[in-house]
Formats: structure tokens, C-alpha cells, sequence
């Protein structure tokens, strides 16, 4: 098995482990939510899990990405705040079941979301499926009501709305300071707000008493859905490819269903069912008429042989042995050698054409020391780099290194840049 192969096999199996945490959030909420309420479940959780995000963050010296500090916010709103509180509130009066259904619309949600935010043009077919799937939830909501949209009913709609748009955002801002700093930076930046209602709950209320199971839902909501699930479901989503892995988002619904009838003894008929597979086939069909309208994913198009260590190997107050690094590894390779202040200094291996890319809010400076390089530059005459010549490529400019030869070259670029860039169309 080559390379690529192997990073989305892995890609794929770290997303089943993220969609398989996310699908007990639910039936984990539904146990909590009676004995603790929603207020502390809901943002109580978003407080733990702030608590270990910051931790991590101390532990690694990861500075605020100041640039992008609306968008985590605005990611915090949708994935910390939004989707946890009204799901909470609305699982005090439905089974975990019922939210399962209406929540399962979300992957297509977050498609529409998407196409709204990037300004795409997506055919008919994906409006039809998005909109079939939307229709299917609201007739199995009036079903269950008796009739009637209930209130619960509208509270988890609000839930699929803020999910899909914290997942948008988030992806916008994942793609240049990685998965998992978006969602610890979210928490954190969210995390002083969410103190006022949780503490004003526990003053009128006063502490909080749950049985065993109520803390296990809790303190699973808050551990797993809250944070280490992302951290799964954003490390697929880098090695197997954004369009391939969010399929499994699909997978949720039935897995919660499963989980509903077996920690929770629900019900399930088989008109929800048969609604159940109406939203999951709509969320497909929808997800992928724009996936096929995406543009090439940066995964599809790395050298098979690419090798790419973002951990700091040196850090601070050592020596950086950069001859040892570049005798005992071969092209292409990439290392982190430390950091300073709020960029890191990379070490790369070039050997061959690298695709198309760009990195859309950071510079990038290349200094070759070895061997020589080119640099081809959108809008520009190629330029090649002999050794200790270096350039810098502005930020959000397409560009392709290419070395016929061995090449060993300095990178300097901000903290938090994902080293293979983003794709569009590729020039010319």
C-alpha cells in the first residue's frame, strides 16, 4: 500500500472514531439534561472542556492566532454555545431518538451553509436533495407532534443551524492553523461568557446533584463530544481528505438511533425509520452533488512519498542540528525545527514538482542551502533560488516549488500554518 493510501485509510478510521463519539452526545445529554439541566449541561460542558483546550494550549505555548480570532469566536457561537444549548434544552422534552432525526440533517445543512459562505453556484440536483431532506424532518416533526411543530421541534432546527455554521467556520479557519487549535481557541475565547449563565444557574439552583449515570453523561459530553472528539474527527478530515471523510458524518444518525434503543430503551417505529433513511439519503445525495463540484483537495495531489513532522523537534535554548536532519532523511520532507515568537522555522527536503498552493492569511520566506530550487509564482516569471538565496511569497498567492534536484531549504512562516497550503484551480 503507497503512502497516500495509507494516510485515508487512517483518515477514514480516525473520522468513524470522531462520528462514533459525536453519535453518544445525544443520548448522553438526554441523561444528563433531567438531573443536572440544560444550562449546566449544555454550557457546563463548554467550561470543562475550555479548562483542558487551555491546558493544552499553556502546555504547547500556542499564541492566539490573532487574525483569526472572529472566525473562532464565530466558531465558538455555532459548535460551543448554539448547538449545545439548544439541543439540551430541547432533549428535556424528546427522546434522544427524535433529536437524532432532525439532527441528522446536519451534514446537508452545512453543505447549503458552505455554498452560501464560498459563494458557489451548486446545480439543481443539491438544492432538491437538500431541500427533500429538510421537508422529510419537518413532516416527521408534525407526525410526532400530533400535527404541529412543537417547540422542541424548533429548538433542535436551531441546533442544526448553529452546528453548520460553527463547522463552516471552523473549516475556514482549520485550514490555516489546523483542526485542533480551532477547536481548543474556540473554547477558550468563548469559555469567559459562558461563566455568567453557568454560575447564575448554580446560585438560583444551588450545587448541582446527579446520580452515577447523570456525571458519566455529563462528564462525557464535556470530555469526549466537547473535545477529544475533535480532535478524531478534525485529524480524519487532514489525512483522508475533507470530501471523502465528512461522508461519514452519515453514519450518526443510525448509530445514535442504536445507542437510543440501548442505553435508553426507546422506541423506534418504523415510520421513523423510513424518515430516518429519507434525511440520511437526502444529506448524501446533497453532500455529494458539492462534493463533486469541489475543487481538488491538496491530499489528492502531494508527492506519495510526502513526509510532513509538525511537532517541534528543538525548541528553545538548543542547538539545531540541521545537517544531521537533512543526512538522515530523504525528499520530500518536512520538519519543524523551533519556534520564535509567533512563527516557526521549518527544514525542507525537495526533490521534484510540489503541487499548487497557497496559504491564504500567511507569508511564506524560502532560503535554499542546499542544492537549488525554483519557484513558480502566479502572475510571475519563475524564479530560481540558488544556495543561500532565499524569497518570500505573500500571503494568499498561488505558487509551486520545483527542484530537479536534491534540495535542502529554510521555511520561516506563521505559527500554525498548515505546510501544504490550500489548492483552487491550478494556473495557466
Amino acid at each position: 500500500m503507497d503512502r497516500s493510501a495509507a494516510n485515508v485509510r487512517i483518515g477514514l478510521l480516525l473520522g468513524l472514531l470522531g462520528v462514533v463519539c459525536f453519535s453518544l452526545t445525544l443520548p448522553a445529554t438526554r441523561i444528563a439534561v433531567p438531573q443536572l439541566g440544560a444550562i449546566v449541561v449544555a454550557l457546563g460542558r463548554a467550561l470543562v472542556a475550555a479548562a483542558l483546550a487551555g491546558g493544552l494550549l499553556a502546555l504547547r505555548r500556542e499564541p492566539l492566532p490573532i487574525s483569526h480570532v472572529r472566525a473562532l469566536i464565530a466558531t465558538g457561537l455555532g459548535v460551543v454555545v448554539g448547538f449545545p444549548l439548544f439541543s439540551a434544552m430541547a432533549l428535556t422534552t424528546v427522546p434522544a431518538i427524535h433529536g437524532a432525526v432532525i439532527v441528522g440533517f446536519t451534514p446537508a445543512a452545512t453543505a447549503v451553509f458552505a455554498t452560501v459562505r464560498d459563494r458557489e453556484r451548486p446545480s439543481l440536483g443539491f438544492w432538491i436533495a437538500s431541500a427533500l431532506g429538510l421537508i422529510a424532518i419537518v413532516l416527521f416533526a408534525e407526525v410526532q407532534g400530533a400535527g404541529a411543530l412543537r417547540p422542541p421541534d424548533f429548538l433542535l432546527l436551531l441546533a442544526v443551524a448553529s452546528a453548520a455554521f460553527g463547522y463552516v467556520e471552523g473549516a475556514r479557519v482549520a485550514r490555516d492553523i489546523g483542526g485542533w487549535r480551532t477547536i481548543c481557541w474556540a473554547l477558550v475565547l468563548t469559555a469567559p461568557v459562558l461563566t455568567i449563565p453557568v454560575g447564575l444557574e448554580v446560585v438560583r439552583h444551588g450545587e448541582p446533584h446527579a446520580s452515577l449515570p447523570g456525571w458519566i453523561g455529563f462528564a462525557y459530553v464535556a470530555i469526549v463530544s466537547m473535545f477529544l472528539g475533535f480532535f478524531a474527527w478534525y485529524a480524519g478530515l487532514a489525512r483522508g481528505g475533507t470530501a471523502r471523510v465528512s461522508q461519514l458524518q452519515l453514519l450518526q444518525l443510525p448509530l445514535t438511533v442504536l445507542w437510543g434503543i440501548l442505553f435508553l430503551h426507546e422506541s423506534v417505529g418504523v415510520g421513523t425509520i423510513a424518515l430516518a433513511c429519507v434525511v440520511v439519503a437526502s444529506a448524501a445525495a446533497a453532500v455529494r452533488f458539492r462534493a463533486g463540484k469541489e475543487r481538488t483537495t491538496m491530499l489528492d495531489r502531494l508527492p506519495e512519498n510526502f513526509r510532513n513532522n509538525e511537532d517541534v523537534k528543538y525548541g528553545m535554548l538548543r542547538v539545531v542540528d540541521i545537517p544531521s536532519e537533512a543526512t538522515a532523511n530523504v525528499p520530500w520532507f518536512n520538519q519543524t525545527l523551533t519556534t520564535v515568537n509567533e512563527a516557526v522555522v521549518r527544514l525542507g527536503l525537495f526533490q521534484g514538482d510540489f503541487p499548487w498552493h497557497k496559504h491564504v492569511d500567511q507569508d511564506e520566506f524560502f532560503l535554499v542551502l542546499e542544492g537549488e530550487m525554483s519557484l513558480d509564482v502566479e502572475g510571475r516569471e519563475p524564479v530560481v533560488l540558488r544556495q543561500h538565496e532565499g524569497y518570500t511569497v505573500p500571503k494568499g498567492t498561488m505558487h509551486r516549488p520545483r527542484s530537479p534536484q536534491r534540495s535542502v531549504v529554510l521555511m520561516v512562516e506563521s505559527l500554525g500554518i498548515v505546510p501544504t497550503g490550500t489548492v483552487t484551480e491550478t494556473p495557466g
